[in-house]
C-alpha cells in the first residue's frame, strides 16, 4: 500500500511539473529579469542550493558574506516563496526553489 502511494504521488508530481512548466518559465524570466541583473547575482543564485551557508556562497562567489546577505533579504522580500532558509547554529543555508 505504501508503495502505491509513493508511485501515484511521484505520478502526480510529474504531471503537475508538465502543467506548470509553461508558468515557471515565465516566472525564472521575470525574477531573473528583476533579480539577476548581474553576474555576481546570477552566481548567488545559482550556489543557493541549501547546502551551502551564506558564507560558503560569499566565498565561492567571491564577493563577500554582506553581499550575500542583502541579496538573500532583497530575494525574501520581494519574491518570498521563491526561496527558502535553513538555520544551523550561527549559519543560514538558503536554498533556491526555482
Amino acid at each position: 500500500m505504501q508503495d502505491e502511494n509513493a508511485e501515484l504521488l511521484r505520478e502526480a508530481v510529474r504531471l503537475l511539473r508538465i502543467i506548470a512548466r509553461p508558468q515557471l518559465i515565465e516566472l525564472r524570466e521575470r525574477f531573473a529579469g528583476s533579480m539577476l541583473a548581474t553576474t555576481k547575482r546570477r552566481q548567488m543564485w545559482e550556489e543557493m542550493d541549501g547546502s551551502r551557508s551564506v558564507a560558503d556562497v560569499a566565498r565561492k562567489v567571491g564577493t563577500s558574506h554582506e553581499a550575500v546577505r542583502q541579496f538573500l533579504i532583497e530575494v525574501e522580500s520581494k519574491w518570498p516563496d521563491l526561496v527558502e532558509t535553513r538555520k544551523s547554529g550561527n549559519a543560514l543555508y538558503p536554498r533556491r526553489l526555482i
